[in-house]
């Protein structure tokens, strides 16, 4: 676990540092073999945490009598060998009766998570005949290596797909969810890094089926759905044929209310906060096709430019990045849709010391519909100042030149005006690409694809100087 250095011999004390271990935590961190303090400490306060549920919902996790327990089985992945991994929290017996996890193949294991590599799943031994059509939630997380446009997908449920719930970065990133003779992608998202992704379904009514995201609802089903469960067991990491599935968590079990839904999410988030493995830093992208071009996760030779420019230049921190970034936007689109934007955002919170982070690139489509600098400029300082409410620091990159048309005196403008005063600002900083040779000239195809959009290598260039803005604040 990197920073979680001390270790316990085989026999665990009933406290840690005055932090009393509680049996059902106990139970659980014998049965896998755990020595590491900081997992043990990580372990005790989620059981806490789920046990706290129970009085919001009754029976949301039993681990007296695991057979009433909604939650049938909770697969927290807290250890660096497989080993540490197999066993069912609600229920830490080696057994299919138990649901201890039973591995088809050898997953690779670290402090991060547990990778199901191709040909790699793990059994549940979950009936979906022992939940109910009307009521029942799957979830997982997944870590924050799965980035890249060549790893397929994360699901869980039945190999036959009568019953599952999966992310799929396969032509639009798409949530889907089947069982029985009901089908359908539920939810489109661009957003598949170090997230939490269930699907919850309380009834067979329309609304009853909805999928999150975090603790967002992303969406829900439009039609009465009726059908059956198979017998056929579920199991994580299902789609075995895909090259990676990293997860940080899984659980199966009953629907779970609104209410306490938040909760568990909460008590989620708290565990892989203190695993170290969660993002606390969060960076949202904002601006012009740029922004939208450069965050084309799909896009395999794109691939999510400033990701890859924070992954080379090895961020410490764990961080998350996002965006709805579109071509051709103005700053009066990016006010208009704020609260949309928003919503990606991560709010601190006692427990978790989340950091906001966006990254800006606008002005230049301002300037090609007539716009002058200094009036491109007064906007964006307006929309910069209202986000500077939502996010604890704001990036943001000058224009660039372009061949398509004359702007330059006004993007000269524009520039010398960002240059001149956004420094100035608190807790806004400034990229000036002018300041970059290889960006300075629209005709040179290496940088420039079409004389307005950068190429892969021009955006590198762009956003290194964002991830060392990056690093020097969070690292």
């Amino acid at each position: 676990m990197g920073t979680f250095g001390n270790t316990f011999g085989n026999a665990l004390g009933t406290s840690l540092t005055g932090e009393a271990i509680t049996a059902e935590a106990k139970a659980y961190i014998t049965a896998e073999g755990i020595t590491d303090s900081g997992v043990i400490s990580a372990i005790n306060k989620l059981v806490k945490d789920l046990k706290a549920i129970n009085e919001i919902e009754a029976d949301f996790v039993n681990f007296a009598n695991p057979a009433s327990s909604k939650r049938k089985a909770i697969y927290p992945f807290p250890g660096t060998v497989a080993t540490y991994n197999k066993f069912n929290l609600i229920n830490p017996v080696d057994s299919d009766a138990a649901y201890r996890l039973v591995f088809t193949g050898s997953p690779n294991v670290s402090s991060k998570g547990l990778q199901t590599t191709t040909n790699v799943m793990m059994d549940t031994k979950i009936a979906p005949t022992s939940l109910t059509f009307e009521s029942h939630c799957m979830d997982f997380m997944i870590s924050e290596d799965y980035q890249s446009a060549t790893i397929q997908g994360m699901d869980i449920g039945t190999t036959s797909n009568t019953f599952w719930f999966g992310v799929r970065a396969t032509s639009a990133h798409a949530m889907y969810y089947a069982t029985g003779s009901y089908n359908a992608s539920l939810y489109n998202g661009k957003r598949v890094l170090n997230e939490y992704f269930q699907l919850n379904k309380t009834s067979n009514a329309a609304g009853a089926v909805k999928i999150k995201r975090n603790k967002e609802t992303v969406a829900t089903n439009t039609a009465i759905i009726s059908g059956t469960v198979p017998s056929e067991t579920i199991k994580i990491g299902k789609g075995n044929t895909f090259a990676e599935h990293r997860y940080d968590w899984a659980s199966v079990g009953d629907g779970i209310s609104d209410t306490a839904n938040l909760l568990y999410f909460a008590a989620i988030e708290k565990y892989q906060y203190a695993m170290g493995r969660l993002a606390t830093v969060n960076i949202v992208a904002e601006g012009h096709s740029y922004i939208a071009q450069s965050f084309a996760m799909l896009n395999t030779v794109y691939d999510d430019t400033l990701r890859q420019v924070l992954k080379v230049n090895a961020l410490v921190v764990p961080y998350d990045i996002s965006s709805i970034a579109t071509g051709g936007e103005a700053v009066s689109h990016l006010t208009a849709r704020i609260t949309t934007l928003n919503v990606y955002r991560k709010p601190a919170t006692l427990d978790i010391p989340f950091k906001n982070v966006m990254v800006l690139w606008i002005g230049v489509n301002d300037l090609r519909g007539g716009a002058t600098g200094a009036v491109t400029y007064a906007n964006m300082v307006a929309y910069i100042n209202t986000q500077l409410a939502n996010y604890d620091k704001i990036i943001v990159l000058t224009c660039c030149p372009i061949n398509s048309q004359d702007i330059e005196a006004q993007r000269d403008i524009l520039n010398d005006l960002m240059r001149a005063n956004i420094p100035g600002m608190t807790n806004v900083y400034l990229v000036d690409t002018d300041s970059i040779p290889e960006l300075t000239d629209p005709a040179n195809t290496t940088y420039f694809s079409d004389g307005l959009h950068l190429t892969p290598a021009g955006y590198f260039l762009a956003y290194t100087p964002v991830a060392t803005i990056i690093e020097s604040l969070y690292s």
